[in-house]
């Protein structure tokens, strides 16, 4: 050390014509920094003043202003709310469900809740696991050939009754999102359904609609409360079954002020009818060829001929839809960009030339616009937010990907009816466990920071914890419980979805201001 606080310290000083010490050089100078004579051919040591780098460094870092990220907890309330679902299935209903069943006639050494956390924490753990895998999850309690004649019809309904219960239970949750523009609908409701092929042995359980694809095929209809994030109901039908055969089931589940949202598969104009009549409200795209008629002459109204003389980015509408209900609604008009209108246009063309048919030129021409129908006032939905509404619907395509990605519900190597039963359900339970542990999460962390858990971050870190969670349910439902909440926080910090001001999420884009430029009939 020098005067004046200098420290003085050697440094190997190359030559103007060498930018950059050879490779070996450096590797070599770190490896053995006693080794000096092999390198004086490509430096020579002099000698520089500087200041300690240590303390200059704690000094800077000192400076600089701690960025400290607001700590990731959920309150009591959520809390209370996550210990409930968690421990929703006690041995002792889970017991009483096996004997009401006949699944359990009397004691065995295969536990009715040993059962259902195997099929449920297994079947997400990994892809389609064999007899002897299962075995060997439980601790070879029974045998493979054992455990072949338990996937019986009385399994299959065990576990139904405990999917029942899980969602009817996960009904009582309180905790819901907060948005001003959700805030006048006491639920928003998403329905869609998807499907997948079966082995052709299952024909006779879920049969399917033929052509190039299987003869066995099972569809999944699911409606999803997106304020609190549940899963409102399940049910499985065959794949030939229309999607219109589960309108009146979707009017039973709907309440008065509720929104309802659908895709095309569902445009009926008597489903839409009984919402009116329940005083629900209802977004949907709009089904061309259906009769509009203008709500204050009565005169039909030419929908391609309005919007050819339009020169705006939006139009709307109040109409009356379906030639004999006239049914009174908004319709709105939302053009889009070029390029998106011709991939809809060659999309248009293809399936119809897959039909063999020709499509009309006024069906072409409506492709540059986007076409949605609500019956919600302007006051409860405005006009510009109608399509960042309808844009929620996406939810639900997401929850069937993780079905599919995740959990995997399409993959099915049996061909026995009662153990696909058995391991579809287990996987429905599942679902339902972590989207109602999600949603809860996730309304707390909107409601208190502005930040929102991922769907697909959170399916996966629960799969990879699969296996730890079964393992801990099957020493104590009190030692699971105790296990999830030690680790929730760092769970939480892995599932963040990332701010990204070029890419909004759903959530952000209805809080956003959109200004668009509406025309007024007539144009």
């Amino acid at each position: 050390m020098g005067q004046d606080g200098l420290q003085i310290r050697k440094r190997w000083i190359f030559p103007s014509a060498m930018e950059k010490p050879p490779f070996h050089f450096i590797f070599r100078m770190r490896q053995r920094r006693k080794c000096w004579t092999n390198f004086t051919r490509y430096a020579r040591v002099g000698v520089v003043l500087s200041m300690p780098t240590q303390p200059a460094k704690r000094a800077r870092k000192a400076q600089r202003p701690q960025s400290r990220q607001p700590e990731l907890a959920v309150s009591k309330e959520a809390r209370a709310w996550i210990e409930k679902i968690l421990s929703v299935f006690s041995k002792r209903n889970v017991q009483r469900w096996a004997r009401q069943t006949g699944f359990v006639k009397r004691s065995k050494q295969l536990k009715s809740f040993d059962f259902l956390i195997m099929m449920v924490f297994t079947q997400m753990a990994s892809l389609a696991p064999s007899l002897e895998a299962m075995a060997a999850y439980l601790d070879h309690q029974i045998s493979r050939v054992a455990l072949h004649y338990r996937f019986s019809r009385e399994a299959s309904e065990f576990l139904w009754a405990c999917l029942e219960w899980i969602m009817q239970q996960s009904q009582q949750i309180q905790l819901m999102l907060q948005t001003d523009l959700l805030k006048p609908f006491p639920r928003v409701l998403i329905h869609d359904s998807s499907s997948w092929d079966l082995p052709p042995a299952l024909q006779t359980a879920f049969a399917g609609s033929g052509g190039s694809a299987s003869p066995a095929n099972c569809k999944i209809h699911l409606t999803y409360e997106l304020k609190r994030g549940l899963l409102q109901k399940l049910q499985l039908t065959a794949g030939k079954t229309p999607d219109q055969a589960f309108r009146p089931e979707l009017v039973d589940q709907v309440q008065a002020q509720d929104l309802v949202i659908t895709d095309l598969g569902f445009f009926s104009l008597l489903f839409f009818a009984a919402l009116i009549q329940k005083q629900a409200y209802f977004v949907s795209r709009f089904l061309i060829g259906t009769q509009l008629w203008t709500a204050d002459t009565l005169k039909p109204f030419s929908l391609d001929r309005v919007l050819k003389k339009a020169t705006g980015d939006a139009y709307q509408q109040l109409v009356l839809m379906g030639t004999d209900a006239r049914l009174p609604c908004r319709l709105i008009g939302l053009r889009v960009p070029q390029d998106i209108a011709q991939q809809r246009r060659r999309q248009l063309r293809k399936a119809a030339k897959k039909k063999g048919r020709t499509p009309s030129q006024r069906h072409l021409d409506l492709c540059a616009w986007t076409l949605l129908v609500t019956n919600a006032p302007d006051a409860l939905l405005p006009a510009p937010k109608v399509r960042t509404f309808y844009r929620l619907r996406w939810q639900i395509e997401l929850i069937f990907k993780q079905f599919k990605s995740i959990l995997r519900i399409h993959h099915c190597r049996t061909t026995k009816k009662y153990r696909m039963l058995c391991e579809l359900y287990g996987k429905l339970i599942a679902a339902v466990i972590v989207h109602s542990l999600h949603g809860q999460v996730n309304a707390e962390l909107w409601n208190r920071q502005h930040q929102q858990l991922s769907f697909d971050k959170f399916w996966k870190r629960f799969q990879e914890r699969a296996l730890t969670y079964f393992q801990a349910s099957l020493i104590s439902l009190n030692h699971f419980l105790r296990s999830f909440l030690r680790e929730l926080p760092k769970l939480l910090k892995a599932c963040l979805k990332c701010r990204q001001p070029s890419r909004l999420t759903s959530l952000q884009q209805l809080e956003t201001v959109e200004h668009l430029n509406f025309e007024a009939f007539p144009i």
